[in-house]
């Protein structure tokens, strides 16, 4: 191994002196309990209603035709309805909280809030099944979490551990 007794900025000169100037000072950004927690279970959720709007695209494990509402003759617009009431608001959440936005835990609110309009929603067309109870029981779970996250932000020195 070859040893460098110099370091770079030892033998390079600095020629303008605006190089060395420090900018201004970025606030850092938020960190509040919950937020890997948080974003787990809603890149989950968003991945979930993905799947479930592809397969309904595809016409593939969907429930029998005599369930569609009245008016449908397929499950698009179901799936559309799945994307645009889980799976977008939970990926933007998830975005959030993984860039420590300080929006974050108020944004898993909201998608749980649609999270629940989808439930109820789907509920009278399929009946009640155990993975809208797991979907439900991780929603809720991550509204907690929010709830608690709004109300507390770490400080620097303990979010870096």
């Amino acid at each position: 191994m070859t040893y460098f007794p110099h370091d770079v900025m030892d033998i390079v000169e600095p020629t303008e002196p605006d190089l060395l100037e420090v900018g201004p000072l970025r606030p850092a950004p938020a960190d509040y309990a919950f937020r890997r927690s948080m974003t787990v279970i809603e890149i989950t959720l968003a991945t979930a209603a993905a799947i479930g709007a592809v397969l309904f695209f595809a016409d593939v494990a969907v429930p029998p035709d005599d369930q569609l509402p009245s008016g449908l003759d397929n499950w698009v617009w179901p799936a559309i309805w799945l994307i645009g009431t889980v799976c977008v608001p939970s990926a933007i959440a998830a975005i959030a909280l993984s860039r420590r936005a300080s929006s974050g835990p108020l944004l898993v609110l909201l998608a749980t809030a649609l999270l629940g309009v989808e439930l109820v929603v789907q509920i009278p067309f399929v009946g009640l099944s155990w993975l809208q109870l797991l979907v439900a029981l991780s929603g809720v779970s991550a509204a907690v979490m929010a709830i608690v996250a709004r109300g507390s932000t770490r400080t620097p020195d303990r979010a870096s551990r």
